[in-house]
């Protein structure tokens, strides 16, 4: 066992694919999305290799990666003839992709494919989980999807070999669909970690609700880093513990963020910025990339990272979620030096 190590995007996918070139027995990957491009384009090669070996691959990708462009939700057809050539032909390569490998014998799991109504609310009921594990022996869990825009983001992924940890998230990644638990849970995985689960339940959210419980034992500070800035309870959560005299630090994206510049998310931005005058000992950072890193830390005791933005929307959606929550202080330090790092 060694200790669990922090990746950067890109150093996360060289890491795995490292790994997956040694692979043995298994690989497998789980994304919300699944898109063409050089990030997976150079994973096709190696998991073709692995196929020829007799390695059994699986993957895992929802529905709305269908409807994602470049990492761009496109609810409705765009005006541009060019941007619409461009979706289908991203898609059309993404597809061929997935042909390919299962032509090879991969397995692929779509998850959550909508209803006709259904498909006009594509965030609704979505996985949202990013996991890779090979030989399960070895998993990555954190925020980083599969295409190529996603590894220019500031993200973190996580990786472990502990067993006990990586027999909890191989059981999860099998858990999909009809096999999801009935109900959101907690794992305790090591005397200083727990693994949490988000199952899909419209209105439910045990991360979210952990999350807050945490905010609510701090003492000292908290760190809460995100693609969104904090909202609902949550976000009053954390106005009563500067009340008390918590320092709270929110770490997000750049300004010219899409998620702050257009409507409805806007909305919830202009809101956060409204209201932090009110409370000094709340302040707002923004990196000068997009972010795409989800973690709180609470008194440099604990820290909890993995797919939840930590909005209230995701919980009312009923997004699958996962998230591994350490009292490891070497690792919580790490953690959180990644977060306020050039802050």
């Amino acid at each position: 066992m060694s200790t669990p190590s922090i990746f950067l995007p890109n150093d996360f996918l060289d890491d795995f694919l490292k790994e997956a070139e040694k692979a043995k027995h298994s690989i497998y990957l789980q994304s919300m999305n699944f898109e063409a491009g050089n990030v997976l384009s150079k994973i096709e090669k190696v998991l073709l290799d692995a196929l020829s070996r007799g390695v059994r691959v699986n993957i895992n990708h929802d529905w709305v990666s269908q409807v994602f462009i470049n990492g761009d939700l496109s609810f409705f057809p765009s005006i541009s003839s060019k941007e619409r050539i461009h979706g289908k032909e991203l898609h059309k390569k993404s597809q061929e992709i997935e042909e390919n490998l299962r032509a090879h014998g991969a397995t692929f799991i779509t998850t959550n494919t909508p209803s006709m109504l259904n498909r006009m609310l594509p965030m609704v009921r979505r996985n949202h989980i990013k996991l890779y594990i090979v030989d399960e022996a070895i998993a990555w869990m954190g925020g980083v999807n599969l295409f190529d825009e996603a590894f220019e983001k500031i993200d973190i992924m996580i990786k472990f070999d502990e067993e006990k940890i990586v027999d909890g998230l191989v059981k999860q990644f099998f858990m999909v669909n009809q096999l999801r638990s009935p109900v959101d849970y907690k794992l305790q995985l090591t005397s200083v970690e727990n693994l949490f689960v988000d199952t899909g339940k419209f209105g439910s959210s045990i991360i979210y609700t952990e999350a807050m419980r945490k905010i609510d034992s701090a003492e000292k500070s908290i760190i809460f880093i995100s693609q969104f800035v904090p909202d609902g309870p949550l976000l009053q959560k954390l106005i009563k513990a500067s009340k008390r005299g918590v320092k709270v630090d929110v770490v997000t994206s750049t300004k010219k963020n899409s998620l702050f510049t257009s409507y409805p998310t806007r909305l919830t931005y202009l809101y956060f910025q409204y209201i932090l005058p009110k409370y000094p000992l709340i302040t707002l950072t923004h990196r000068l990339k997009d972010v795409h890193a989800k973690i709180i830390s609470v008194d440099g005791d604990c820290a909890m990272v993995g797919s939840h933005n930590y909005t209230y929307s995701g919980v009312l959606f009923g997004t699958e979620e996962i998230m591994m929550q350490t009292t490891d202080k070497d690792l919580v330090k790490r953690i959180e030096d990644f977060a306020l790092k050039d802050k």
